[in-house]
């Protein structure tokens, strides 16, 4: 739905750039933090090192896509809202702001978005979630992908403990998984 979507946005050039600047920034400081942690440890489990900075990989990541998707559907628009669900087009009225989770490859981020609603049908529309195809859903494109993946190449009880595994490697909760298992 591209329709009512005139979000002020910079540049993808821009845009690109600047996430390159903060993620170097931001790994640097990341490398030396894990580094110090590291050192700590007298003795070296390579095992629980990899998972570990796996872990610590795909927060980073999570916080970086969650600043990177500010100022995406929040904000002053160029042109109004309008709805025209079995009437006539009448300008949409802004309810404030929303916060959801939104579940993505790299983990869990919060995803703050304008709300609009009709005032003469009472339709809502958050043009964020529009934008980002995750309309009606608390999961990233990326995250459908692979929940459909694993659904097509396994049976349901498998592709359901490959989703469940996956999602307590982001939360850390690999005792709740195997509970849930038994």
């Amino acid at each position: 739905m591209n329709s009512g979507r005139m979000w002020k946005r910079r540049p993808k050039n821009r845009l690109k750039k600047n996430a390159e600047a903060l993620i170097a920034q931001e790994r640097e400081a990341e490398i030396a933090r894990v580094l110090q942690i590291v050192r700590k440890e007298s003795a070296l489990d390579l095992e629980a090192l990899e998972f570990f900075i796996r872990s610590q990989s795909l927060d980073f990541g999570a916080a970086i896509l969650e600043k990177a998707l500010k100022d995406v559907g929040e904000g002053a628009r160029d042109e109004p809202l309008f709805c025209a669900n079995n009437h006539l087009p009448c300008r949409m009225e802004s309810q404030g702001r929303q916060t959801k989770t939104i579940r993505t490859v790299l983990g869990p981020i919060s995803f703050t978005r304008s709300v609009f609603r009709c005032p003469q049908c009472g339709a809502i529309r958050r043009p964020g979630d529009e934008a980002l195809g995750v309309i009606g859903t608390g999961f990233s494109p990326g995250t459908r992908r692979t929940m459909a993946r694993a659904g097509s190449q396994e049976s349901f009880e498998i592709a359901n403990a490959i989703i469940a595994l996956r999602c307590c490697m982001h939360s850390h909760r690999f005792e709740q998984f195997w509970e849930d298992a038994a």
